[in-house]
């Protein structure tokens, strides 16, 4: 996400900072209610599809973001996807440990933690690779020449982006939000599946 603004927004890092705080913010809050929802239904399945649901839609609307976006749009866009996360955080662990006897709990949980850890190191890597190849795609010819071939033009552009002319601005920060909307369709589809 900041990325995302930085590029498309001209959001200082700091701003662009500030402007994911509707992700994070809605995490904890709603982690604890679903934690305390599972305990008193004494049910987790549907926390989990829930908590599913809203991250897949939460994505899918990140994903229509556009450089004119309004501030409410994409602040309840990161919302739903905090919600849907923050769901998730806590409701998956109970499938892991209920079928075990007690004994096995810790060595579930680590495996778990170390599963997760495993995966958000492969979409990180995943993702940026994603954008980087997208961004040599749709970034303009001549802007993409300022750069040497070894460069992240990912993130090497983004100070350069506020003192472009404006015809060539307005189609660097489309190709990044068309580039970021393909790196959250990838996201949705890894969630979907």
């Amino acid at each position: 996400m900041p990325t995302f603004f930085q590029a498309c927004f001209a959001a200082s890092p700091i701003q662009a900072g500030v402007d994911t705080f509707g992700m994070p913010f809605s995490i904890a809050p709603v982690a604890f209610l679903g934690r305390m929802s599972t305990v008193t239904m004494k049910r987790y399945v549907p926390q989990n599809w829930i908590g599913w649901c809203l991250i897949c839609v939460g994505i899918g609307m990140l994903s229509i973001l556009r450089p004119d976006t309004p501030t409410a749009e994409w602040l309840g866009f990161e919302v739903l996807t905090g919600c849907g996360l923050g769901i998730v955080w806590t409701a998956v662990r109970f499938p892991v440990i209920a079928p075990l006897p007690v004994s096995r709990n810790a060595s579930a949980m680590a495996f778990f933690i170390f599963s997760r850890t495993f995966t958000e190191t492969f979409s990180i890597t995943i993702g940026s690779a994603v954008l980087q190849n997208q961004l040599s795609v749709r970034l303009p010819a001549g802007f993409l020449a300022l750069f040497p071939g070894d460069v992240d033009v990912s993130f090497a552009a983004i100070p350069f982006i506020p003192t472009l002319p404006e015809p060539i601005q307005a189609q660097v920060k489309e190709a990044f939000a068309d580039s970021m909307s393909v790196v959250w369709k990838l996201m949705l589809a890894f969630c979907v599946f």
